[in-house]
């Protein structure tokens, strides 16, 4: 039996965090048990502030103890509260009750390099077809549209079987609108060729324009495709279709428009569309299956594991008893931007809690092109008996004419799509002030001729408030007070990230600080200075970042004389061994063998100081904020090595970092607090949040591409059946067209045949009114000031496509009345609006009254060094060697050859290899046969994943050492491998392993693997190095069995060498002084 359904219906501004708070208390106070609420956000800030808003209300009433059991409830994100959920019955359903979770970006990692798998054998079944339809190419690779499959698939809750047959069912629909293939293929090719042949035997002729020899110049890079590859591409069949040269070789040309015109009926390209659509499907199922499989070797779970299982769970009858005794009352914040997956969770959900509410507001659902499918929704609660319906229509948020502004423009538009005038119209509960100046303003840049002028202009009118900024009263959020404006009070939304990065770059010419709401975090002075410090710590010869340093250190070098002195000597560092950070950062290196990668760039931003550099720059608070997002990013590389079962190094989180660059999501530069900061970020990332003065942007911008249609080149999810409430995700399919021409995307055929297709109106009129929701969060963000900043109003496509049932526009005129003064008429009603006609000043005029901030910077206290309780011998070494890296001392050692030098391929990470070859040599043992021994080798080659040693290098290494064993020490009484050593020195305590000891009955032999693979005069220099490690174990064997240790070699497998320590050699002298680690 289901439970009630209540949806609140909150509008912007409405209070809709305040009215699903007191929702909840309610029903703890009507007897519901706090820790059987349920109650689900989709960030864990909005998670955080609902508990919290609860918890203070609990205990205001004097419930403490409720308060207490709310923490007990399933409150918390979608993931958070589902992936409790599935914990609880773990062991119900076959899993672990320790779940190990991959974080969205760990997910996307392991999914896109197992979907490369599949992808890489499609594709060379496939190859031909892909080239043709120009798939293959790094702005339009198919490989984005196999992914974007797995991403919905998952979504929508199809299997690998029903993937698959999303192929048939694109295939199928494309038909229906196809024009018939015609009969003879090679025939159609041969005339083109011929007439492409022909043309360029005729053409120019007489004919010496420049249109001419452009086609002229086509032509022949058509035949040189077709010669080079056998085939021309579709977009070319298109292209060849439409050339123009001038007016007098048009006849010239005809044969070849005829015989290139038919490419829409041409069988081979019907053929190459249904083998791509099928790849795309069948190479996503395979990627899918692949997926899973690797998870389930790891004993990993992601997020959308987590609403599958669940899913499953609530769909099991099983189960049903077990969670209505844990779930009485369910909660879904921001239920518009539910997934298909999510919807059907909710409506699982509702049916075994006693009651559910979902609080939202459909006029905001803008995350379609993340997988949410607003329509279904509409679907999904149209067909729910018995709802109960309550809209918050009370907007606290926005001053009156701007709520009044805002309900004119969008009742009307609403409307179009079902939305009722009382679920769209807002109250204001916030009156004008007389001392404030009007609500709306509309900029113009009419002397503008491309983007950059745009955004020039528009810094110059945010340079203008700014200046001005003591006649804009607003009323602050928190106080309720009113008080003159501040630079961060201004927000500029844009349509894409690109446009925000211009605009920063303008305003920044003006002097005027900006913080982008948007990626960049890497190529921030901040990041670029930390890594510099860590790039040098890790490795002393990278040049690059020691320039770095320099220049963004040091005030003898920071505008750039370092570049002539570094030009004019033999080692750049000569220049700077007296620069107190590289000193420092010289001092401590020889620590980073012992930390995680997180510790080393702790270290590198300790030592170098860097938190104190950045705050003389200014803007210490956003700096700082870079640094900890810095930090954050270096932590999510460490817990995706451990789930991926790969160790974090330091040079792998460098590379971590660079393909960082390319992520908007995670490249996201620290949210700021400076009150001298305009912000600047897209409209998306706009919703949720309010500023007093908005300044709307991208008003030129279309809803619907002017190039190819829509509804190609995308993965979308349809449904295909009516909507089951038992059942909602029954019947939902995927289809994806591919567009076979490339950038030629008019008069092509297929861009007329298509526009009848459901398909094509469906997606247009989804694009449509997402784009109108969008722009109603843009302007709802508003809290006192509103601007509409364009070039020209008369083509601000935008606010255009604001249209009535009768498809006339809402806003009929914008246009200006006095000197600053404008009207804008909206649905026959006139808004009264200043206007600013801006332009690209003349000269730069530094703007930015920030007054001089003063820099505290705490007193540098002398660090006291504690010895570790505990060290490993490996890691000692002798004092002398911190100071210069030179033998103190003349070393007679003896080196003996056993083999020739091992081939190593590549540029492994030789601690990485090292571990390597000392795991082979360990489990190694002559007694299996040579098969096994290669077995071994190749099984430890794949789980290190290094592949710089082959599997018969590993085996004849190890021949190697068990030869000279044999032939040295004939009378030993054993070998033990690994063998565990523990001395305590002093306060300390040394703790380890030995390679290889050998018993004679006189006493040991210590063998120690190093994979050095350097040239011969570093051999003693390298084995010297160890000796320290070789006396502690020499000193702990003869502690526990009152044995000598006769002599140690250091065994370097990769040289082929043994080095030789003599029992002497082995004892710690006096006046030796080790460092111990």
């Amino acid at each position: 039996m289901s439970g009630n359904l209540k949806i609140i219906s909150a509008g912007a501004g409405a209070g809709k965090t305040t009215r699903l708070s007191k929702e909840i208390i309610d029903v703890i106070q009507n007897d519901i048990a706090p820790e059987k609420i349920v109650a689900t956000t989709f960030t864990k800030k909005a998670a955080e502030e609902l508990i919290e808003r609860i918890r203070l209300e609990l205990l205001k009433s004097g419930k403490t103890e409720e308060a207490s059991r709310i923490l007990d409830g399933y409150v918390g994100t979608m993931n958070s509260v589902f992936g409790r959920i599935i914990k609880e019955f773990a062991l119900d359903i076959g899993l672990s009750p320790i779940q190990n979770l991959l974080e969205e970006n760990e997910s996307m990692s392991l999914f896109n390099s197992i979907a490369y798998q599949a992808i890489q054998k499609y594709e060379l079944q496939n190859y031909e077809s892909l080239q043709r339809l120009q798939l293959i190419d790094k702005d339009n690779s198919w490989n984005k549209y196999v992914l974007d499959v797995l991403k919905l698939a998952r979504e929508n809750g199809l299997s690998t079987n029903d993937v698959k047959a999303c192929a048939k069912y694109s295939w199928d629909a494309m038909q229906e609108w196809l024009p018939e293939p015609t009969c003879n293929s090679e025939e159609q090719t041969k005339n083109l060729i011929v007439a492409l042949k022909n043309a360029s035997k005729t053409l120019p002729g007489n004919d010496k324009t420049k249109t001419t020899q452009k086609v002229v110049d086509e032509i022949l890079t058509m035949l040189s495709q077709i010669e080079r590859n056998g085939y021309l591409s579709w977009d070319q069949w298109a292209k060849a279709s439409k050339l123009k040269p001038a007016k007098a070789s048009l006849n010239e040309v005809a044969p070849l428009h005829n015989a290139a015109s038919i490419h829409p009926s041409h069988p081979q390209l019907h053929s190459d569309l249904k083998e791509v659509i099928e790849a795309v499907f069948y190479c996503a199922a395979e990627a899918m299956e692949l997926y899973e499989q690797e998870k389930n070797l790891r004993g990993l779970i992601d997020f959308t594991d987590q609403e599958y299982l669940a899913l499953r769970l609530l769909e099991d009858d099983d189960y049903i008893h077990a969670l209505k005794e844990r779930i009485e009352a369910v909660f879904v914040d921001e239920f518009q931007d539910s997934s298909p997956l999510q919807i059907a969770l909710n409506m699982k959900l509702r049916e075994i809690a006693k009651s559910a509410t979902w609080v939202g507001d459909v006029k905001q659902a803008i995350y379609g092109f993340r997988g949410t499918d607003p329509d279904l929704m509409k679907i999904a609660m149209n067909c729910i008996q018995g709802i109960e319906q309550d809209i918050l229509g009370d907007s606290y948020r926005s001053r009156q004419s701007l709520v009044e502004f805002v309900n004119e423009l969008f009742v009307p538009v609403f409307e179009v799509t079902g939305l009722t005038k009382e679920l769209v119209a807002l109250n204001p509960k916030r009156e004008d002030l007389k001392e404030q100046q009007l609500a709306l303003e509309s900029w113009t840049f009419s002397e503008s001729k491309n983007v950059k002028d745009d955004a020039a202009s528009l810094a110059h009118g945010v340079c203008q408030i700014i200046q001005q900024k003591e006649s804009y009263i607003v009323v602050d959020k928190e106080t309720r007070e009113q008080r003159t404006l501040k630079p961060n009070d201004i927000a500029i939304l844009c349509r894409s990230n690109d446009e925000c990065t211009v605009i920063a770059n303008a305003l920044s010419k003006l002097g005027i600080s900006a913080t982008i709401g948007g990626s960049g975090l890497m190529a921030t002075v901040e990041v670029i200075y930390a890594l510099a410090t860590l790039r040098y710590l890790i490795d002393e010869r990278d040049t690059l970042a020691l320039a770095q340093i320099l220049h963004f250190s040091s005030e003898e070098w920071q505008n750039g004389e370092w570049l002539e002195a570094w030009l004019n000597v033999e080692n750049p560092k000569e220049i700077v061994k007296d620069n107190p950070i590289i000193t420092q950062l010289d001092k401590v290196r020889t620590k980073i063998f012992e930390m995680s990668p997180s510790e080393i760039l702790d270290l590198a931003i300790v030592t170098a100081k860097v938190d104190e550099q950045l705050l003389r720059w200014g803007n210490g608070n956003q700096r700082l904020a870079n640094i900890d997002n810095l930090r954050a990013l270096v932590q999510q590389y460490e817990h995706g090595a451990e789930s991926n079962g790969y160790a974090a190094t330091a040079s792998g989180l460098l590379f971590y970092l660079k393909e960082i660059e390319n992520d908007k999501e995670r490249n996201r530069v620290a949210e700021s607090n400076n009150e001298n900061a305009v912000k600047i970020l897209t409209y998306h990332r706009a919703k949720g949040l309010e500023w007093p003065f908005v300044i709307l942007y991208s008003l030129n911008k279309s809803a619907i591409s002017s190039s190819k249609p829509s509804v190609f080149d995308r993965v979308l999810a349809v449904s295909t059946e009516s909507f089951n409430v038992e059942k909602p995700l029954q019947g939902r399919k995927l289809f994806f067209w591919p567009w076979p021409y490339g950038g030629q995307s008019k008069d092509v055929g297929f861009d007329s045949l298509v526009q009848q297709t459901f398909q094509l109106n469906l997606r247009n009129k989804q694009l449509l009114e997402e784009s109108q929701r969008l722009l109603y969060v843009g302007m709802t963000r508003a809290r006192d000031y509103l601007v509409l900043a364009t070039r020209d109003f008369s083509k601000a496509t935008w606010l255009n496509e604001l249209t009535n049932r009768d498809g006339q526009q809402i806003i009929s005129s914008i246009y200006k009345t006095e000197d600053d003064l404008g009207e804008i008429i909206v649905n026959g009603r006139v808004f009264s609006m200043k206007h600013r006609s801006l332009s690209v000043p003349d000269e730069i005029q530094v703007t930015n009254d920030n007054l001089e901030q003063t820099i505290y910077i705490g007193e540098s206290i002398e660090k006291t060094n504690f010895l570790p309780a505990t060290f490993r011998p490996s890691m000692t070494t002798f004092a002398e060697h911190l100071e210069e890296n030179i033998l103190k001392e003349e070393i007679n050692v003896k080196i003996e050859s056993i083999g020739t030098r091992l081939p190593i391929t590549g540029s492994p990470e030789m601690d990485i290899l090292g571990s390597l070859v000392h795991s082979f040599l360990a489990a190694d043992h002559s007694v299996l046969n040579e098969e096994k021994r290669h077995q071994l080798a190749q099984t430890i080659l794949q789980n290190f994943n290094v592949f710089a040693l082959t599997p018969e290098a590993l085996v004849e290494a190890s021949n190697r050492l068990n030869d000279f064993i044999e032939a040295n020490y004939p009378s030993r009484v054993g070998i033990y491998k690994e063998f565990p050593i523990h001395l305590k020195i002093g306060k300390q305590k040394a703790s380890g392993f030995i390679d290889c000891l050998i018993e004679l009955p006189e006493g040991w032999v210590i063998i120690d693997h190093k994979t050095f693979p350097g040239s011969e005069e570093l051999w003693t220099s390298r084995a010297y190095s160890h000796l320290p490690q070789l006396q502690i174990y020499t000193q702990a064997l003869i502690e526990v069995s009152n044995k000598p240790v006769l002599e140690a070699w250091i065994h370097m497998p990769v040289v082929g060498k043994m080095v030789q320590f003599k029992n002497s050699d082995l004892q710690i002298n006096s006046n030796q002084q080790l460092l111990l680690f």
